[in-house]
Formats: structure tokens, sequence, C-alpha cells
């Protein structure tokens, strides 16, 4: 089986440490809160988790919708990829 760029990156160690444990899609719809008190009770949906540069985890919570680029908004998938490479 012959090896992609990607299965590359994948198996580096990082010299720098500076690694975090990312959710990678913590938006509105899966953290879930109790409506009586407001506090958060879960976060589902971890299929993205791991740990990652800090810069993999976007503000996602924040926003109404998914957590891509959309109607205009800059792509940052680039220099997410860019900062893997880096690591």
């Amino acid at each position: 089986m012959r090896l992609s760029e990607k299965d590359d990156w994948l198996r580096k160690v990082s010299n720098n440490h500076e690694y975090n444990f990312c959710h990678n899609d913590l938006s509105q719809s899966n953290i879930l809160v109790d409506p009586e008190t407001l506090k958060i009770r879960a976060i589902i949906d971890w299929e993205y988790a791991g740990f990652f540069p800090k810069s993999f985890e976007g503000l996602f919570y924040k926003r109404m919708g998914p957590s891509v680029a959309f109607n205009g908004e800059p792509d940052d998938a680039a220099e997410l990829l860019q900062s893997m490479k880096a690591t």
C-alpha cells in the first residue's frame, strides 16, 4: 500500500509540544443545555476530536450555522493544513 502525503504528516511527532485537545465541532447544536438552569449537561459529536494545534479549535460555539466557511466568510482550511505540516 502506497502512503499519501497525508499519511506522512499524520505520523510526525511535534517538536514544540503545542498541541491541545480539541473538539473540532463545538457548535451550538453539539452543546446540550438544561433549559431551566442553563447549565451545560453534555457535549456531543466527538468524531473530530483529538490533539491538534490550538488554531484548530475555532469559536464555533458562537455560530448559529455550520462550522465551515459560507456566504463569503474566509476559508482557513489551507492555513490550518499548513500549521499541521509545520508542527
